[in-house]
């Protein structure tokens, strides 16, 4: 509106309330979606994307894209949040079939991809078991980039050396992050000898290319740190001063780069 207007484009003022908003935001869906399944209407076989998760407020959902090729390009479209009574596969699998059904395109998947969890992904009592079942042909895929997440998460667990790391990275944004007066002295070496205002990131095993990212991020202030952890280990704090040595040694700053290395050929995969 606020566009139209600088075009000199009269806008009622009854257009800005709730009920009117509301109208157009409900226009512009249905213009997306009826232009979304008119595309699909042309393709012969779709992909189905599902993943199961709870939100904010505690209420399982389910969220669903399809996957497809049209004139020789793959092109994949959001289908629908879901709101789902229960986790039970049968559940989902009733919600998804009928919201399919409800937009005349059940028939046409051929295949599903989640992140491999059993209530998704089993051929007996999954959601994929059950869909076969109507859907003859039916094959499913383990998404790949859930799969090499696992395999990088098994990685850090099995590996001696790398779980060493782990621990040491782990225990430097912990150090800190955890503490206001801790934070405020690395800020302020960061500020003083890099000219930056960044943030340590703190590495998890849930989130996808944390552990890269938070070495990356080390690597980067990696100047503030020592100074910062000079500092602290002046001051008799002992955890810092075994940071700090742990920092300093070749071994650990030659991995921290190896890692970094290979994340730079992990993530455009991911």
């Amino acid at each position: 509106m606020k566009f139209l207007e600088l075009h000199k484009v009269k806008v009622p003022s009854h257009y800005r309330n709730y009920k009117s908003i509301q109208e157009v935001i409900e226009c512009i869906s249905t213009c997306i979606k009826n232009d979304m399944l008119l595309e699909i209407s042309k393709c012969l076989y779709l992909n189905l994307q599902i993943d199961e998760l709870t939100d904010i407020t505690s209420q399982k959902v389910l969220t669903m894209n399809v996957r497809y090729i049209l004139d020789g390009i793959p092109k994949t479209r959001f289908l629908g949040l879901i709101e789902l009574k229960s986790g039970n596969a049968s559940v989902v699998y009733e919600h998804i079939k009928g919201t399919l059904k409800s937009l005349g395109i059940y028939e046409k998947v051929k295949s599903i991809c989640s992140d491999g969890a059993s209530a998704l992904s089993s051929a007996k009592n999954g959601v994929f078991g059950f869909l076969k079942k109507d859907l003859k042909g039916l094959f499913y895929i383990h998404c790949i980039s859930h799969k090499l997440n696992l395999s990088l998460t098994d990685l850090w667990q099995g590996d001696i050396l790398l779980k060493g790391v782990n621990a040491i990275i782990y225990n430097l944004c912990k150090h800190f992050i955890n503490s206001s007066n801790r934070f405020k002295i690395l800020r302020f070496h960061e500020r003083q000898s890099l000219d930056l205002d960044l943030k340590l990131i703190r590495p998890t095993d849930i989130r996808w290319m944390s552990k890269f990212n938070a070495i990356k991020r080390i690597l980067r202030l990696y100047p503030a740190i020592i100074h910062a952890l000079t500092d602290l280990a002046f001051k008799k704090d002992i955890v810092a001063a075994t940071l700090l040595l742990q920092m300093k040694t070749l071994k650990l700053v030659g991995h921290l780069f190896i890692i970094t290395d290979i994340a730079f050929i992990v993530e455009p995969l991911n």
